[in-house]
């Protein structure tokens, strides 16, 4: 597979550094390596606290030299997912594919499994798993009949009870035997005090002492952890308290009640925050009342004490509360008077921290500037959204999912999601006609990603009426877009070129110049679809010459591949493959995953027209294969189908009937190109009719070819003809007469 449109990282394990050394565990890890050799799924059991997802993550570390130059090592931390959809999303996100899965439900999981397959030999880290049973325990059972050469490596504190699992008890570090101050749970609390004071080496009775504690500890890291950290200063008897309270949960609770007011006030607010927070999201959320105290340097405190972790993101030092700690926390936040404030706060900040040009609210002192920023606060605004649906405030729904969609390139809002915007948007009194617009919009543009096309359909409508009430020319013109858009799709192309000239009408009145290439490539495709070629022309070099005079490239990739498609169509076949390599040239340049590929499978098409049947299915085949690799199944489902025409244009009978009929699979949900597949299938016919030694069959076969012709010529029953309606029809078509007539 060529790597030329996957990003390294992307071919490559992406693993974090571990934060401080790995202490002990030879013989656990001598188990995992040899359950995961005989094993495709094992399982690291036991209780909070006990080490699974240090001793997973520094398997993965290990391992990652032995998968680097085949799938890679990827880890998945699902403690944030609380639904299967969730589950996919934060596994197509750190496969590097969470924006182009566009796909719901079953769907997202075959999706994100076909994609996983591409990878072959690939280990899989799924990372707190045990919220999500026993429903989880499906969607990777699903996930392993599709990847047959993927491995999972999983934490849970319950086996997932899969056929084949290889369950691996984490249990507590070795302890100190006698008086001699050995075992891995001594060593693990003298390499943490070490972290704090680089020369510690126990004297005296200190010694003794640590194996006491430790014992006392029952040998559990993160209680170990907690009770290094205590010992900034003073001797080991400091800490022996700790000895009254056994295991993780009960020592994080001793640790919390040695902290002072305000750190114990810092930490229980902090457990508002999902998926990480920066400094500066904790000044801003934390609260300390009358405490004149800066919360920076609590929080340094606090990370002092193992209590915080740190991770250095590209935006710079995140910090995170491991998920025992988090728990005691949030307990110790509901005891409070603050909690229902502290959640304002942390709502309030990431709203306002997604307000600005990005979602088209106004801009504030904390915006971010980028999607890329917006993006490492994901989990934070899907706790927001959350948040509104529990609280009945529909604006924090709408504003969170707007936010969510921005974060996704339009494809990000899972089912559970839409379900919340549905319920916002039956909160009229909290919601003005401007909010629900938005609402409508966001819901429309979720749904045509996953093809209900009748529903985007009609909540754009609604939200286009809400819009002129409001008079928001922009968002006039984005909804007459993506009327037309679903329009279009649906077949309807007098509607959907009737809102692409009124969206041209509204960028162009509003002054909206980058709006208007979008719109001129729109009408130049619906003019294209109707067979009027002119037109058509005229209106991509209109887009495509405004892009250029703009220095909008992502625009200019449009207006050239719709020119590839108008000269792949008049047959100026040269013409329509440097229209189409421009194209291809410009979405590699700016990472346009999806526009890249569909440009790759319509050069393998200008190959097909051309008769170069090898370049046609060197190009269908990395269209294919790029699609299954971001879980695109449409895009795949085409492309595989007019791969089937090459490779029965060849004689290669079997591959074809395989090719067309994972195009009908991937394609059952979408009639439009499913015809357009039924066309092309017409290469099979003829290819079973040379296959054929007896005469009357062949003619059959054949006849049912120029059937085919004639169905997407005429139409049937009230449908209008399929070559009136569909550019890609027409060149189906074409070549599947010249094949006929070669014959």
């Amino acid at each position: 597979m060529d790597a030329d449109l996957l990003p390294r990282q992307r071919r490559r394990s992406l693993l974090s550094l571990e934060a401080s050394p790995f202490v002990g565990r030879l013989r656990e890890l001598g188990v995992v390596r040899r359950a995961v050799a005989e094993s495709r799924l094992v399982t690291l059991s036991g209780e909070a606290g006990i080490g699974k997802t240090r001793l997973a993550a520094h398997f993965a570390v290990e391992q990652r030299s032995a998968y680097e130059t085949a799938g890679g090592v990827w880890f998945c931390d699902l403690r944030e997912a609380r639904d299967p959809d969730a589950m996919c999303s934060t596994l197509a996100r750190a496969l590097q594919i969470g924006d182009e899965v566009t796909t719901e439900g079953e769907g997202a999981v075959t999706a994100i499994g076909r994609a996983l397959a591409t990878r072959g030999r690939a280990l899989v880290i799924l990372d707190n798993v045990e919220q999500l049973l026993p429903g989880g325990a499906g969607v990777v059972l699903r996930w392993l009949d599709l990847a047959r050469e993927a491995r999972f490596l999983v934490t849970s504190r319950a086996p997932l009870y899969l056929l084949g699992e290889e369950v691996v008890e984490v249990r507590a570090l070795s302890l100190p035997e006698g008086s001699a101050p050995d075992g891995d749970a001594v060593r693990l609390f003298v390499e943490r005090v070490r972290a704090l004071r680089d020369t510690y080496t126990p004297s005296g009775d200190e010694p003794a002492a640590i194996g006491d504690l430790v014992r006392q500890l029952g040998g559990v890291p993160l209680a170990i952890e907690i009770c290094a950290s205590r010992l900034g200063s003073g001797d080991v008897r400091s800490v022996l308290g700790a000895g009254e309270a056994r295991g993780a949960t009960p020592s994080v609770a001793w640790s919390f009640a040695r902290l002072l007011p305000w750190e114990r006030e810092t930490l229980a607010q902090c457990s508002v925050f999902h998926g990480g927070f920066t400094p500066e999201a904790a000044r801003r959320v934390v609260n300390l009342g009358s405490e004149e105290r800066a919360v920076a340097d609590v929080l340094s405190v606090l990370l002092h004490k193992s209590l915080l972790q740190t991770a250095r993101a590209e935006s710079g030092v995140r910090y995170a509360l491991c998920e025992g700690i988090r728990a005691e926390a949030a307990a110790l936040l509901e005891q409070g008077v603050d909690a229902g404030a502290t959640r304002l706060r942390h709502a309030q900040y990431f709203l306002d921290r997604s307000a600005g040009p990005l979602t088209d609210f106004p801009i504030t002192p904390v915006s971010a500037p980028t999607r890329e920023e917006l993006a490492a606060d994901r989990e934070n605004i899907e706790a927001i959204l959350d948040l509104g649906a529990s609280a009945g405030r529909a604006d924090f729904v709408i504003r969170a999912a707007i936010a969510l969609e921005v974060i996704a390139g339009g494809s990000g809002l899972s089912r559970a999601q839409i379900a919340h915007v549905d319920a916002a948007l039956t909160m009229l009194p909290g919601l003005d006609p401007a909010m629900m617009g938005r609402a409508l919009a966001l819901r429309a543009g979720a749904l045509r990603a996953v093809g209900r096309l009748v529903e985007a359909d009609r909540d754009a409508f609604t939200a286009l009426g809400l819009a002129r009430e409001a008079k928001n020319g922009r968002q006039i013109t984005a909804m007459c877009l993506a009327v037309g858009a679903a329009r279009f799709q649906l077949g309807d192309l007098e509607w959907a070129l009737a809102h692409g000239k009124a969206a041209l009408l509204q960028a162009r009145a509003d002054g909206d110049r980058r709006a208007e290439p979008v719109a001129l490539q729109q009408i130049g495709g619906v003019l294209q679809a109707m067979g009027e070629l002119a037109g058509a022309r005229a209106h991509y070099e209109a887009a495509l010459d405004l892009a250029v005079a703009l220095g909008d490239e992502a625009a200019e990739a449009r207006a050239a591949m719709g020119l590839g498609s108008y000269h792949l169509e008049t047959g100026r076949l040269d013409r329509a493959e440097g229209d189409y390599e421009r194209a291809l040239l410009i979405a590699r340049r700016l990472g346009l995953q999806r526009a890249a590929r569909i440009t790759m499978g319509y050069l393998g098409v200008t190959h097909l027209d051309a008769g170069r049947l090898h370049e046609a299915e060197r190009w269908l085949d990395r269209a294919v294969d790029r699609s299954r690799a971001v879980g695109d199944l449409r895009v795949e489902g085409i492309f595989e189908g007019m791969r089937g025409a090459v490779l029965a244009s060849v004689d290669l009978v079997d591959e074809a009937r395989a090719a067309f009929a994972l195009s009908n699979e991937l394609l059952a949900n979408n009639a439009y190109f499913g015809q357009v597949i039924a066309v092309h299938r017409g290469h099979l016919d003829l290819a079973e009719a040379r296959a054929d030694g007896d005469e009357a069959r062949a003619a059959k076969l054949v006849a049912a070819a120029e059937q085919r012709v004639a169905i997407a010529e005429r139409g049937e029953g009230s449908e209008a003809p399929l070559v009136r309606r569909s550019d890609d029809a027409r060149i189906a078509v074409r070549i599947l007469r010249r094949a006929i007539a070669a014959r």
